[in-house]
């Protein structure tokens, strides 16, 4: 092959991975698979078509590609990786751990790897098997000063996390202090360090912390909302519509992956509520999904429909439905305004986790009862507080809001809704421990 159609195709490899990377799917497959007519067998070629794959949602494609790289290198620790990844978003934890463990047998002192392997015994509450392999990352991330900042920050987040999931507040805040140090605009980081310092032994450093960052910042919500949480007091009504959008659209591209680590089923809890209420579907209903997200709810909710709308904030979420599909429409909007536009035309309406970003129920439920048809249908979860406020909802740390479960009932109820079924399950976990949640199907009357 000549020198100037070697450095063609490295132009065009070049080209296809930064469309990749910012989100043009259909253009980097297009020049990976011209690139594999010149060269069948190339395995950077076949690896990054596979994540392009995975990354539309195509992972039998994607395993079956990476793979092919794996055939042409077996020593290819980026590929493994790749699968790695796959399996978790797949809910192959054990194939993970497999390829994983060949990344890091392969390659020992790739840091990112070990974080992988150690996010991975985490999630499978494997805590030694964790801390093992998060002390490599954090000796290498120590050791290694070219490592980018942003890298040896998240090994030190990924060693400071370990730390609170089992509990050891004191331990895990100068933790999180050196990842901030490291990258000081991370707002999450902030905020996990300051949770840290105020669950362990000096509340106090925790709460001067986020009332200085209040006073720094007095127009943003953020560290508004964190003071909230750790007092009670001056709690907003909801999250603001910016920092949905901003949070989602940056945690679209990895939002299924992370929702699998920490085993979500409020779909799967949903799905089985509405199935008790409704019977078999018959694809005759007007539906929508309220907060679709990636689209999650997509795939059982589509039989019942005969018309299928998605509505979200986020942008970058809104492309992951459209990715898996099913739906008839997809909105970008602020969902209370949305609903109340739409007077009598939906069938049913279902929200999974959406409204743990609002606290003060009362207009979205008014809205959904405007929205349905008389005799339709509302589902949704929200997490549950096992302490009572005079408001009936208080917000975390997180950004996240709980509530109270008669105060959810008497917002459904003050609706006008009727036939209110409230039942309790765990949505997911977070820091080792299950998240309790509300699965809520209310009806509006027949008439």
């Amino acid at each position: 092959m000549s020198e100037a159609v070697m450095v063609s195709f490295s132009d065009a490899l070049h080209a296809a991975v930064v469309a990749q990377q910012d989100g043009d799917f259909n253009e980097a497959e297009t020049i990976f698979r011209r690139l594999l007519e010149v060269a069948p067998d190339d395995a950077t070629v076949l690896h990054f078509l596979g994540m392009t794959q995975i990354h539309m949602r195509q992972f039998s494609d994607g395993e079956a590609t990476v793979r092919r790289s794996l055939k042409s290198d077996p020593d290819y620790g980026d590929a493994w990786n790749t699968l790695g990844n796959l399996y978790r978003l797949t809910d192959r934890p054990d194939d993970a751990l497999d390829a994983y463990q060949r990344v890091t047998t392969l390659q020992p002192d790739n840091c990112g790897a070990w974080v992988n392997l150690g996010d991975l015994y985490a999630s499978t509450a494997n805590a030694e098997g964790a801390t093992r392999a998060f002390a490599r990352a954090y000796q290498l991330a120590e050791e290694d000063e070219s490592l980018d900042a942003s890298i040896r920050s998240k090994v030190m987040r990924s060693v400071a996390f370990l730390l609170a999931m089992q509990g050891k507040w004191d331990a895990a805040a100068p933790v999180y202090d050196r990842a901030l140090e490291l990258d000081p605009d991370d707002m999450r980081l902030k905020r996990e360090g300051i949770e840290a310092w105020c669950r362990g032994s000096d509340r106090e450093q925790g709460l001067a912390r986020a009332r200085a960052w209040v006073e720094a910042e007095p127009e943003h919500p953020f560290p508004q909302r964190l003071l909230a949480s750790l007092t009670g007091e001056n709690v907003p009504v909801r999250t603001t519509d910016d920092e949905i959008t901003s949070l989602f659209d940056k945690f679209s591209g990895t939002f299924d992956t992370h929702l699998a680590r920490l085993k979500y089923v409020a779909p799967k809890l949903l799905h089985r509520a509405v199935n008790e209420r409704l019977g078999e579907p018959r694809g005759s209903l007007q539906v929508c999904d309220a907060g679709c997200g990636t689209g999650l709810c997509g795939p059982w909710l589509r039989p019942y429909a005969s018309r299928l709308v998605g509505v979200d904030l986020s942008q970058g979420m809104l492309d992951g439905a459209a990715l898996r599909g099913g739906y008839d429409e997809l909105d970008r909007a602020e969902l209370t305004a949305w609903l109340a536009a739409r007077p009598a035309t939906f069938d049913l309406i279902v929200s999974a986790d959406t409204l743990c970003y609002f606290g003060d129920l009362t207009g979205f439920s008014a809205a959904a009862a405007d929205a349905l048809k008389p005799a339709g249908m509302l589902a949704f979860t929200v997490e549950r507080m096992t302490e009572d406020t005079p408001a009936g909802y208080h917000v975390q740390s997180n950004g996240r809001y709980i509530h109270a479960r008669d105060y959810v009932v008497k917002s459904i109820l003050d609706a006008g809704f009727v036939e209110v079924d409230v039942a309790e399950a765990s949505l997911r976990m977070e820091l080792g421990r299950p998240v309790h949640g509300l699965i809520v199907v209310a009806s509006k009357p027949a008439a």
